[in-house]
């Protein structure tokens, strides 16, 4: 399974949910929407602070973030690797 489709698929979704354009999204949070489209295509993972304001501004938990499925009613990912995640985030 790919989690960074997965958690750009969750940034995209929330996103969406509400009516934001990328353009928007990325200057609220302070990213390039060229580097937001990557993320969200999941081709490309970003730092932990990124995720956290993604998080923050979604009203979201980081857990909730990268674990769960949320176009999918939030099922619970938990079972993936540490270390795939770790892959993901640059540190």
């Amino acid at each position: 399974m790919d989690y960074a489709k997965i958690i750009g698929s969750n940034i995209r979704y929330e996103r969406k949910r509400r009516g934001l354009t990328i353009d928007d999204f990325a200057k609220v949070i302070g990213m390039a929407p060229g580097f937001l489209g990557l993320i969200e295509r999941g081709q490309r993972g970003t730092s932990v602070k990124n995720m956290v304001a993604i998080a923050e501004f979604f009203d979201i938990s980081l857990d909730d973030l990268i674990t769960k499925d949320l176009s999918n009613g939030g099922a619970d990912m938990k079972d993936m690797e540490t270390q795939e995640v770790l892959r993901l985030v640059e540190l």
